[in-house]
């Protein structure tokens, strides 16, 4: 909780690079989805030209980090872009539909099923599904 004050803290900095990239090609905003940091995901969703699709070394993106964390409120907002990646995935063949249903995130799984070519039929390399039993 203490470094998400911090990390607020520097968004209120001027000319941050909130895209920069680590070694494994994490970003701010990835960073804070996979830390459960809403707040500092919700702030940096606010900058214009954050990179909210962009991918990790192993395939994760926000909204996939968004729905495995079950950071509802960070996933719906992804939501509102109207160009995100809602049918990308992962190296293991999830998708953020996937991973809402896993998680029983079930405001999101219903927002993902509002995209007329969301791939609910999707199955992973383990074979898993979407379950309906949510």
């Amino acid at each position: 909780m203490q470094m998400e004050k911090v990390a607020l803290k520097l968004l209120e900095k001027e000319d941050r690079d909130y895209n920069c990239k680590t070694y494994n090609y994490d970003t701010a905003l990835i960073l804070a989805c996979r830390e459960k940091m809403t707040k500092v995901a919700l702030k940096l969703l606010e900058f214009s030209d954050i990179d909210y699709n962009h991918k990790t070394y192993n395939d994760d993106t926000a909204l996939i980090l968004a729905c495995r964390n079950k950071i509802e409120k960070v996933a719906l907002k992804l939501l509102e872009f109207s160009d995100i990646d809602y049918n990308h995935k992962t190296y293991n063949d999830d998708t953020a539909l996937i991973l809402a249903c896993r998680e029983k995130m079930t405001k999101v799984a219903l927002k993902l099923l509002e995209f007329s070519d969301i791939d609910y039929n999707h199955k992973t390399y383990n074979d898993d599904s979407i379950n309906i039993s949510m």
